[in-house]
């Protein structure tokens, strides 16, 4: 998140000045989305096709599936 980045990026010019960091914000359809939330999201079944790319979905659907195979 922005916060821990803004921390990482103070320590990083106190270590090193001439260290930069640069922050790109992503677009407002991006903005919320957090990799917690979409876990949590897909770990009860719900659908993360709003939020990732369908390869990531795909991949995620996999993971899910081997930890609830791997629970029962």
């Amino acid at each position: 998140d922005f916060e821990y980045e803004f921390q990482m990026a103070g320590m990083n010019a106190r270590l090193n000045p001439k260290v930069e960091t640069v922050f790109l914000m992503a677009s407002e359809r991006h903005q919320f989305i957090s990799s917690r939330f979409v876990k949590e999201i897909g770990s009860l079944g719900g659908d993360v096709g709003h939020f990732v790319s369908p390869t990531v979905k795909e991949q995620l659907m996999v993971r899910f599936a081997e930890r609830k195979n791997a629970a029962d």
